[in-house]
């Protein structure tokens, strides 16, 4: 299936560094500010504002997501080009979603995880030193880093995400915690 890049936004125009993009931990996040609406008065205002807001989590989620991908196909001494043909995609589409100037795909997401195992898990279980020190300034709604109860990095429900000490174990490892 041919893919065509998505013109509405670029992901790594949302970060200081775009070199850096899904390569760094440390790169920020914020709004464009040639889309930057102030006090919105009108409906395209507000829904500028709203894309704006959006576009910025939605990149922050597809360089963490990238950062794991990668860090685990570096772990694996799997290229790039290997990944692309096991997602079934092309290697110049993967490589632009690698690299952010291609947005990631909700069925990205999914074939990530079905191809290299728990990649939601280990974003999710990302310490908060390497998450986004960015996110913290977006609405709570918009922010993955941010928990229901406060700034806690304990999982929202009363369930453990994996109640096994083994993968406990493998996420700190990965991690390098």
């Amino acid at each position: 299936m041919p893919s065509t890049p998505d013109a509405r936004y670029v992901p790594r125009n949302y970060c200081d560094r775009p070199l850096e993009f899904g390569k760094s931990p440390d790169v920020r996040f914020g709004p464009l500010e040639k889309d930057r609406v102030d006090v919105a008065r009108t409906f395209a205002e507000r829904r500028r504002q709203l894309d704006n807001v959006s576009s910025v989590y939605a990149s922050q989620v597809q360089h963490e997501h990238v950062l794991v991908i990668l860090r685990l196909l570096d772990k694996r001494e799997m290229s790039l080009g290997a990944y692309a043909n096991l997602v079934g995609e092309s290697y110049e589409r993967i490589r632009g979603v690698m690299a952010g100037t291609r947005v990631m795909r909700l069925d990205d997401f999914d074939r990530a995880d079905h191809v290299l195992g728990y990649v939601h898990y280990l974003v999710s279980e990302m310490p908060a030193s390497r998450r986004q020190e960015s996110c913290r300034r977006l609405p709570m709604r918009f922010s993955p880093n941010r928990r229901l109860l406060g700034e806690s990095d304990e999982p929202m429900s009363a369930e453990p995400a994996d109640p096994s000490a083994r993968a406990d174990r493998k996420t700190k490892q990965f991690w390098g915690a």
